[in-house]
């Protein structure tokens, strides 16, 4: 008999971008998980959902999907060896995408009524100390 158990959410204020990825953490009532999300598997759910990284509110308006593709690895026992969860490229095959007009319509809103300016407030100090922001996260192979 499997038990229920109710969603992980994103834990506002988590999310810390790096060069080649967005870590985040997750959670419901009962217990949190570490998450993350590689740049590759964003400018993919940014392409689908027709969001371009320098939109405002696009990484915004991937945040439910996020969240369904690790409820799918997690309910699937999919975790990394640390017990952590990351979403790739391949998971989006694997889980397939998702449109949900009415979010994406809510965050059309968003995006016009400018509640998100852009992903500047993500811009966390790198593993080299020096600050590394979304706008360096979300390029695919290239330093800068």
């Amino acid at each position: 008999m499997r038990e229920f158990r109710s969603e992980l959410r994103i834990i506002a204020g988590s999310l810390k971008a790096y060069q080649y990825v967005i870590s985040f953490r997750c959670a419901d009532e009962e217990m949190s998980v570490d998450c993350a999300i590689t740049a590759d598997a964003v400018h993919d759910l940014m392409g689908f959902h027709r969001f371009y990284n320098t939109e405002d509110g696009a990484l915004d308006a991937v945040l439910p999907e996020i969240e369904r593709l690790v409820n799918c690895k997690f309910e699937a026992a999919r975790l990394e060896q640390n017990g952590e969860v990351w979403i790739r490229a391949s998971d989006l095959l694997r889980y397939g995408y998702q449109r949900n007009q009415s979010t994406l319509s809510a965050n059309v809103v968003k995006r016009q009524c400018g509640v998100i300016q852009d992903f500047g407030s993500l811009a966390t100090p790198g593993v080299d100390g020096k600050q590394n922001g979304p706008q360096v996260a979300l390029h695919r192979g290239v330093v800068g």
